[in-house]
């Protein structure tokens, strides 16, 4: 018997005893009908984790049993939904709202040679309606109708996107545990709604951002609404995935999850198994 004929029948009736073990556990067993026999008997051939949880043989190893996997899957205990839609709301208001938009006026001031003389995050204005401002140097401003000025305007929101992309890239990269992904899945998606609605609301708002710099670029204000919308489309997949973080159906993988794994795959006489790593 040559020894590649002996490892596949060692695989496979590995591979049947696993199967037999987890029989009747929901989660059921991956099989990953797309890789074909020379990449099964790559050891460094790259996987990517599913977001659901499943059975194999690392966890196998480690005791999880059937049971274990169904409470995984049900994460979020009813009370957390309602604090992470409050936290998120005033995390994003704060941090991504107050502190990235106007960080990004005043970085964009910068680059261009203006002086920042103050930030004003809680004034009153009209007696009841607050507002958050970063003030300049007059003398240091470039002129209302310039390209520069409109990118001062614009790096506001531009800042409150990067800030979403910065959320959404933690998630992806495995950098934010399991037990805070739905609270930050939650923010991302208020920020992105609440970005949307500035665009609408303050459209045609005499001193916001996007009005100012649709009459510099000589457009119409619903021009950025489209653009934020268009955003929203292209970027769907992610959306879509943050929504179920923050449902409770299902996670990210973190960085133990994505960095090693021992699968069962198909082969031409049965099953086999693949280790696979990724850093």
């Amino acid at each position: 018997m040559s020894l590649k004929s002996f490892l596949r029948k060692a695989g496979t009736a590995l591979g049947g005893l696993l199967l037999a073990s987890n029989i009747g556990c929901r989660s059921g067993l991956e099989i990953a009908s797309s890789v074909s026999p020379r990449q099964n008997r790559d050891l460094e051939a790259e996987v990517e984790l599913e977001a659901e949880p499943r059975a194999s043989l690392s966890q196998a190893s480690q005791g999880l049993s059937c049971e274990d996997f169904v409470r995984e899957k049900k994460r979020l205990k009813a009370w957390q939904y309602p604090i992470n839609l409050v936290g998120g709301w005033y995390t994003n208001r704060f941090l991504i709202e107050i502190a990235g938009h106007e960080g990004g006026h005043a970085l964009a001031g910068t680059l261009v040679g203006a002086k920042v003389k103050s930030f004003e995050l809680f004034p009153e204005y009209e007696g009841k309606t607050y507002v958050a401002c970063t003030n300049f140097e007059p003398e240091t401003l470039p002129e209302p109708d310039s390209s520069a000025f409109t990118f001062i305007l614009l790096a506001g929101p531009i800042a409150q996107r990067a800030c979403i992309e910065a959320i959404n890239y933690n998630l992806r990269s495995g950098k934010i545990d399991k037990k805070n992904q739905a609270f930050w899945a939650t923010t991302s998606l208020i920020a992105r709604y609440e970005l949307l609605q500035y665009a609408v609301r303050e459209g045609y708002n005499p001193v916001s951002d996007f009005h100012r710099a649709s009459e510099n670029m000589k457009i119409a204000p619903e021009t950025f609404v489209y653009l934020i919308f268009l955003d929203g489309i292209l970027n769907g997949k992610k959306i879509s995935k943050e929504a179920e973080v923050a449902l409770g159906l299902g996670h990210y993988p973190v960085r133990s999850e994505r960095k090693q794994s021992l699968d069962l795959v198909p082969t031409g006489n049965g099953l086999s198994l693949r280790y696979s790593k990724r850093f």
